[in-house]
């Protein structure tokens, strides 16, 4: 199954709705569903019916809340479940890349494995 995504495209990882659509049947979930993303994760929560805030670091995201840094800012809302991953340290460059100028702390621009662990302690 494909996700539309905020720009409308379509993203191609279809694990990622099984892994979602799993985690969210467990039942934990019962009002909102809080995130940071750029719209994949909505795509699956508008699907399923769940509200959903969305948090990225990018200043100017499709959806959400923009310029919130994982590594420095309080999340503003509650909810049942928080689910955040970072990105992938070794498959996209956001900052400087997929948006904006590069940002010292987007974790997708570590350069290696152990700077990428080392950044998020």
């Amino acid at each position: 199954m494909l996700i539309k995504q905020a720009d409308g495209t379509e993203d191609k990882a279809e694990f990622r709705f099984v892994k979602w659509e799993q985690l969210i049947r467990i039942d934990i979930v019962k009002e909102d569903f809080m995130m940071s993303g750029s719209g994949t994760s909505k795509g699956v929560a508008d699907k399923l019916g769940i509200n959903s805030v969305l948090y990225d670091l990018n200043p100017n995201p499709e959806c959400g809340i923009g310029n919130w840094n994982a590594l420095k800012n309080d999340v503003e809302d509650s909810a049942d479940l928080i689910f955040f991953h970072p990105p992938y340290h070794d498959i996209i460059k956001y900052s400087g890349n997929m948006w904006g100028k590069a940002n010292p702390d987007d974790l997708s621009r570590c350069e290696n494995y152990n700077d990428f662990v080392q950044y998020q302690q």
